[in-house]
């Protein structure tokens, strides 16, 4: 399957206001470096496709991000090869610095508590920031005059978000 899918589209069409508001409320907050705006505004862009058209993937997360990012006319750079492997996506936001994001998909047990399911995404959001660390994907922008950001998003079921983000420390 191919993402977006026709009902995707279908879906933008009928809550496009909703989208675009979210969209540009996730760009906003990510210049602002606001961790728990980041998390509801990309959760209320999630809101708007129906949950008949969740996909457990990551991939369509990220498809998701990169149209959110798409839709506040802000440039990013998706699956970008590294040595490492490829980056899930970089945004530069300009006066603000490159945001290093790597996305995670929680796939939890219906029989999983709130309690454990908040644990595994803490979890995942520090594998993300490790990935980023193990990879070196930071070591690209290091001779650019700009702020590096490590950004883990980790998605469970459009209904939870959990988003971290370090400035990276240039030496």
């Amino acid at each position: 399957m191919v993402f977006p899918s026709l009902e995707v589209i279908v879906s933008m069409l009928f809550g496009i206001k909703d989208l675009m508001v979210s969209a540009k409320g996730l760009h906003e907050a990510m210049s602002q470096k606001n961790v728990e705006d980041i998390e509801g505004y990309f959760k209320y862009f999630l809101s708007c496709f129906g949950c008949k058209l969740h996909v457990a993937k990551v991939s369509y997360y990220q498809t998701l991000f990169k149209m959110a990012m798409a839709m506040a006319n802000q440039p990013l750079i998706i699956e970008e090869p590294f040595g490492g492997g490829p980056i899930d996506a970089s945004v530069d936001i300009p006066g603000i610095g490159v945001f290093i994001v790597e996305m995670k998909y929680l796939k939890a047990e219906i029989t999983d508590t709130e309690d454990k399911v908040s644990e595994d995404l803490n979890k995942l959001s520090l594998e993300a920031m490790r990935q980023i660390d193990y990879n070196g994907y930071a070591l690209k922008y290091y001779y650019q005059d700009k702020k590096i950001y490590k950004m883990a998003l980790v998605v469970y079921k459009r209904t939870r978000v959990k988003a971290v983000i370090k400035e990276e420390i240039q030496k």
